[in-house]
């Protein structure tokens, strides 16, 4: 039985009987396995349309966040981590930038 919530143990993992804190750790599993690759497509989509709103490949939008090529590559694939708070700041701030430039009237250089 899955919920929309991530169940929390009654206490520590380590003072729950075995059988218990293996089923508990199996829904969160589950859990993560349906609620992860939703957020993914959402990051992968938001970080591709404020890269090609910028006009950038990959390789200068990464170093314009001071990433790797890589890391941009994962997010747009919808493979490896979700970014750092620094770097999803970053995201949010290019974003804002972009929104900016064109109610202005301007492209981003």
């Amino acid at each position: 039985m899955l919920t929309d919530e991530l169940p929390e143990p009654s206490k520590p993992w380590n003072q729950l009987p075995k059988i218990k804190a293996s089923r508990l750790k199996a829904v969160r599993a589950l859990f993560r396995k349906r609620e992860e690759p939703k957020k993914f497509r959402a990051l992968a989509r938001w970080v591709r349309s404020i890269r090609k709103g910028m006009k950038k490949s990959k390789g200068r939008f990464a170093v314009i966040l001071g990433v790797s090529v890589l890391t941009v590559r994962r997010w747009e694939n919808q493979h490896g981590r979700m970014p750092s708070p620094k770097n999803m700041k970053r995201l949010e701030s290019l974003e804002r930038t972009l929104k900016r430039l064109k109610e202005e009237g301007l492209e981003f250089e």
